[in-house]
């Protein structure tokens, strides 16, 4: 079996690490940019022309990449999982097009917090997603894409789709509601307060007055690819494993933040 690995940066070796523990026989192809990264290739689209046999793709490159590789890997019909988050704010529309060139195809997005062993008890009620960490020189002022997106996407995944929301960002701070549509009686809320300018780092959702602490965990990262591998050789999908349509849920919600 081989996979093509694009970008080498940290997350990237992340993946080539459980990747090869996980599939310890298969040929890894790696793509970027940086010549001096050793990677196979420094261009991702002459390793997928040049490996168009490839049972699957990760794509760990910059955000702004990664349309751009989708579109290829679509014509090329090898699946993927995609680093959250899928596209750039204010892309959502060139992703949407590409949904009907991979139907069928189990096709993932990385937001490996759905993994995290502190969020698999909550309900479908009011919650509060606080975080602050200083990432300000790595991602500048990106607030939405670097923690907004985590954060949708676990609201998403436990209280369903935002039937209202009124968020406001001003690059370095995001916060606000959204209304969800949990498919009972309820229809709960979940509050944002979101810093990337300063730390030290706290991640927590609270729900019914329970604090659950939201700390590095490398497990979320090993459970993702192990679920995706198995939906890549035709199990069932796990839950907790984030689709294209889940991607570009999130992406649409945060394309609704008013910047102030």
């Amino acid at each position: 079996m081989k996979f093509l690995l694009f970008g080498l940066g940290s997350i990237s070796f992340r993946h080539y690490t459980n990747l090869r523990a996980l599939r310890p026989d298969a040929e890894i192809v790696t793509a970027d940019p940086d010549s001096f990264s050793g990677a196979d290739y420094t261009d991702p689209f002459q390793a997928l022309a040049e490996h168009p046999d490839a049972a699957g793709a990760i794509l760990a490159s910059p955000t702004g990449f990664h349309v751009e590789q989708i579109e290829a890997l679509a014509k090329a019909g090898v699946p993927f999982l995609v680093e959250k988050p899928p596209c750039q704010v204010g892309e959502t529309h060139r992703l949407e097009r590409l949904l009907p060139k991979l139907d069928g195809l189990p096709c993932a997005v990385g937001f490996n917090y759905r993994y995290h062993p502190a969020l698999q008890e909550l309900g479908h009620r009011n919650m509060i997603y606080l975080a602050r960490e200083d990432l300000l020189a790595r991602y500048g002022e990106n607030v939405l894409e670097v923690t907004g997106s985590h954060m949708i996407s676990i609201a998403l995944w436990k209280l369903g789709r935002v039937l209202e929301c009124n968020l406001q960002h001003d690059g370095r701070h995001l916060w606000g509601t959204s209304r969800h549509d949990s498919g009972l009686w309820l229809t709960p809320t979940c509050i944002y307060d979101a810093f990337i300018d300063r730390g030290p780092r706290e991640a927590r959702v609270i729900q019914d007055g329970l604090f659950y602490e939201l700390p590095p965990e490398p497990r979320m990262y090993f459970a993702e690819l192990r679920d995706w591998l198995s939906w890549l050789d035709g199990g069932p999908r796990d839950p907790r494993l984030a689709t294209l349509q889940d991607g570009l849920d999130v992406m649409q919600v945060l394309e609704q933040a008013e910047r102030v």
